[in-house]
């Protein structure tokens, strides 16, 4: 099997992060990674969803408990490593004995992930800094602690009160193997939670079909890209999976979305016109009153089906995800690493109800195909001709359709305001009282357009309203002024620490405006419009 594994059938895995931090002496180190595992159990039973699971443990893996549990739950969750280290490897070996140091290099060399955390001033500093590194990125720390204070900085009495301060879950294990403190707090039900977004991410995206991939996209994926050792077919797969599928499913989401909020605002105006029909043309005909009945019916099914398949959550988390995708292959070609991205915040900048677009943006990450080693000429020709560019052509685009569409709902709010005052002073001046059009007064017709052309032209401000054009473009200006600065930038590199920051930046510059699209949208849900 390829790398891309169950990427190759569109899922992703829901993945589990164990912190794990402890004293060096244990007494009874078999209880220990028992008891770990016991309570890594738990976890997973509480967490567990129809996609696949994966563990992670990260670990600073320091002699004692850290090694310990590590290796119990390598071997028996079949967990994933993840390695913080305080300081470089190198300068972190010499805090251990030559038998210490082979099996701490044994382990290392199993590590899916290795990050060194920054420098600080003092060794106590770096160790502190490791193990608060450990908790931000965990889901539950299982501590193996004897409750006591911490005789240094950053101990095990540090790590534990952090992740409490922080609400993180803590499993407390003393030395002897005995669980002091068991699994509490509403964390695990978050967690849950987001086991269940990424199931449904898994069911949506399988629902689009690589032939309807095919119809949609025309282009060569990612011409010019080198990937070893399995060649540009097992990048076109990744290609295909996680941005064009993604990138398809959010254009369908975002055309119902659009389609029926629209519908939403016509029917409220349509509701006011069959009223109105009835008060002036048609008094003695009750039955226009089932018509509006049945329009705002309508408009209520539509409202409570839209957020019952959750249409617009659909729409923005499969578009930021469509980015993310749009953008990974590249970083990776420059050179910069997952930890770099700047995607671990995504959680922190929309709180934890939306942390599971950060894990599956990691996971997305995880089935990249390794990347080939290019010349610093080809890195800058392909994120410029191939990432950059096409982002500044689709702003500019944005830009111009949104500066293009805003006027014309404009002329049409003022157009039918203006009829309406039209129709008030005719019918003031008494004008049609005894004219007919066809089997209609002339007055009650101009009664009747001044009391449902308002609606109208509300329901198409509203309209204007929602798309937000003014802002839109000014956001797509301002991106792709800053992606035309950045792309002189990568022009200008000259080596690939330099080509590493521009590309940081181009997506950073990406993310700010993924943030301010996204907090636009997020709570304009479909709702009735009165």
């Amino acid at each position: 099997m390829t790398r891309l594994g169950r990427a190759e059938r569109g899922l992703i895995p829901f993945r589990l992060h164990i912190g794990v931090t402890g004293h060096r002496y244990l007494n009874d180190a078999g209880r220990v990674a028992d008891a770990a595992v016991t309570a890594v159990n738990e976890v997973i039973a509480a967490v567990r969803s129809a996609s696949p699971l994966r563990v992670s443990v990260l670990s600073s893996l320091a002699d004692g408990a850290d090694r310990v549990v590590v290796d119990r739950l390598m071997k028996v969750a079949h967990a994933d490593l993840e390695v913080v280290l305080p300081m470089a490897r190198e300068e972190y070996g010499r805090d251990f004995s030559t038998q210490s140091k082979n099996e701490f290099d044994r382990l290392v060399a199993g590590a899916l992930l290795i990050e060194v955390v920054p420098e600080q001033m003092t060794r106590e500093g770096m160790y502190a800094a490791a193990g608060r590194l450990v908790v931000d990125r965990c889901d539950v720390l299982v501590a193996v602690w004897d409750g006591e204070t911490s005789r240094g900085t950053g101990g095990t009495g540090d790590v534990v009160s952090y992740a409490r301060a922080e609400e993180v879950p803590v499993v407390v294990i003393n030395p002897f193997g005995d669980v002091l403190a068991p699994l509490a707090g509403e964390r695990l039900v978050e967690l849950a939670d987001q086991a269940r977004q990424i199931h449904r991410y898994n069911a949506w995206l399988a629902r689009i079909s690589r032939a309807s991939v095919r119809r949609e996209w025309h282009r060569q994926p990612l011409s010019g890209v080198e990937v070893a050792p399995d060649g540009m077919d097992l990048l076109a797969e990744w290609r295909s999976v996680f941005f064009e599928r993604t990138d398809l499913f959010a254009s369908r989401m975002r055309r119902w979305y659009e389609h029926l909020s629209d519908a939403l605002m016509l029917m409220s105006a349509a509701s006011v016109g069959v009223l109105a029909a009835q008060a002036t043309l048609a008094p003695s005909r009750p039955g226009f009153a089932l018509i509006e009945g049945g329009l705002l019916l309508v408009g209520l099914v539509i409202v409570v089906t839209g957020r019952r398949r959750r249409l617009h959550d659909r729409w923005i988390s499969f578009r930021f995800l469509a980015e993310r995708a749009r953008s990974a292959p590249f970083l990776a070609i420059a050179g910069v690493g997952m930890s770099e991205t700047g995607w671990e915040r995504l959680g922190n900048r929309r709180g934890r109800r939306h942390h599971w677009l950060r894990r599956a943006s990691e996971e997305i990450w995880r089935a990249l195909p390794p990347v080939g080693v290019l010349s610093v000429p080809r890195i800058k020709r392909t994120l410029c001709d191939q990432w950059i560019h096409p982002q500044i052509e689709y702003h500019k685009r944005a830009a111009w359709e949104a500066d293009r569409a805003r006027p014309r709902l404009e002329a049409a709010v003022a157009a039918l305001f203006a009829a309406t005052a039209a129709a008030a002073v005719l019918h003031g001046l008494g004008l049609g009282e005894h004219s007919q059009i066809g089997p209609f007064r002339l007055a009650d017709l101009l009664l009747f357009a001044g009391l449902t052309m308002p609606a109208f032209a509300t329901a198409v401000e509203g309209i204007r309203s929602r798309r937000d054009f003014e802002r839109t473009a000014d956001r797509s200006t301002w991106i792709a002024q800053r992606l035309r600065a950045l792309s002189a930038a990568v022009e200008a590199a000259v080596d690939a620490n330099s080509i590493r920051d521009a590309a940081r930046a181009v997506e950073e510059a990406l993310l700010a405006e993924g943030d301010d699209w996204y907090f636009l949208r997020e709570y304009h849900d479909l709702e009735l419009k009165a």
